[in-house]
């Protein structure tokens, strides 16, 4: 997400959060503030985002995007933590 932003969103600001969702599982969450882009519009070139969902949902996890053009981009994921990680 981070590379995606350096190379796409011409951002000004970006906000990186994690955060525990529990004793299970957690949450990252990454957005900017730049150009953004429709969702809903599939393209050739969305390797990143693809790539992104395989590897969330290859770990037991959720990959949620919300973007819309000139309101930036959030990208957040769930991810279960690994038994001996849990308190």
């Amino acid at each position: 997400a981070l590379a995606n932003i350096s190379a796409y969103a011409k951002a000004g600001h970006v906000e990186l959060v994690l955060k525990r969702g529990g004793d299970a599982d957690m949450l990252v969450s990454i957005s900017d503030d730049g150009v953004g882009f429709d969702p809903s519009f599939e393209r050739a070139s969305m390797y990143g985002l693809m790539g992104m969902h395989y590897r969330v949902e290859a770990e037991g996890g959720a990959l949620y995007v919300k973007s819309s053009i000139e309101h930036g981009t959030c990208i957040s994921a769930t991810l279960p933590l690994a038994s001996e990680d849990r308190f």
